[in-house]
């Protein structure tokens, strides 16, 4: 379903499917809370993590030093220590830099040079991300906002 979504560049319904996906594969709702995942976990301990009074627990990784509040034999610790080990913590970067070579421009750039149009116009730029091969993208504008 998503290649097939995605193939026809409708975003929102992407995620959706893949947030269904999820859903099937961990055998939990979107409402519900992600601590069901995890081994031994029951609606009863996910709410009694949520509710902790020191320090509420909404996520996996909040739950990594809670031990005593888990309440659960040594084997049960273990499977969830080996959950952890397998959970994957991502992280991503990404950046894009657009700079103007200001060497040879006094210190303010001012209006462009646009002698037809009828008011000055601030110079701006459009950042545009696409596929050309499917004709889909997006784009953003920076700089000046005038028309």
């Amino acid at each position: 379903m998503v290649d097939v979504i995605s193939s026809n560049g409708w975003l929102t319904l992407a995620l959706n499917a893949m947030e269904l996906s999820q859903m099937v594969t961990q055998g939990i709702w979107d409402r519900d809370s992600v601590l069901l995942q995890l081994p031994h976990f029951t609606k009863e301990l996910a709410r009694r993590c949520q509710e902790n009074e020191g320090r509420p627990i909404e996520s996996i990784f909040d739950l990594a030093e809670m031990r005593d509040l888990l309440q659960l034999s040594n084997p049960q610790l273990q499977d969830i220590i080996e959950f952890f080990k397998r959970f994957p913590n991502v992280d991503m970067a990404y950046e894009v830099t657009l700079e103007r070579d200001m060497t040879n421009l006094p210190s303010e750039v001012g209006p462009v040079h646009a002698p037809r149009y009828p008011k000055p116009k601030e110079e701006g730029w459009w950042l545009v991300i696409g596929d050309s091969s499917t004709n889909q993208g997006c784009t953003s504008e920076e700089g000046s906002s005038e028309a």
